[in-house]
């Protein structure tokens, strides 16, 4: 859920500025730093620390562009099952589609009414 919000947030950013701006990188940059916390306090050794946050980064992009994706495609299921999918893991089960509908009509609210501080 943390890398849903996190693309969201960023690609309203991105959106507002036309560019990521500072705040959009350090945030980045915190996730990053945090993910890399967790696995170390997981006992992932050291050697192993680059790989997994490769695969991070991958499942980070990935999503990216599908929730990006989804939100600028005009089907109102679009999102709902790329969510459904990629946090709950499941084409669309009932629980999910329960949870996810209102994260994106949440989502789709706050990108129309976006108004980025200068």
């Amino acid at each position: 859920m943390i890398v849903l919000h996190l693309v969201l947030v960023l690609s309203q950013m991105k959106t507002a500025n036309g560019t990521l701006p500072p705040a959009g990188q350090w945030l980045f940059d915190r996730f990053c730093q945090d993910m890399d916390d967790n696995l170390r306090e997981m006992g992932v050794g050291d050697f192993a620390v680059p790989k997994r946050m490769q695969k991070v980064g991958e499942a980070f992009y990935g999503r990216a562009k599908v929730y990006e994706g989804a939100l600028a495609d005009d089907n109102p299921v679009a999102l709902p099952a790329a969510v459904a999918r990629n946090v709950f893991g499941a084409a669309e089960p009932p629980s999910a589609r329960g949870v996810s509908l209102p994260i994106c009509r949440t989502w789709r609210r706050v990108f129309r009414n976006w108004t980025p501080m200068r």
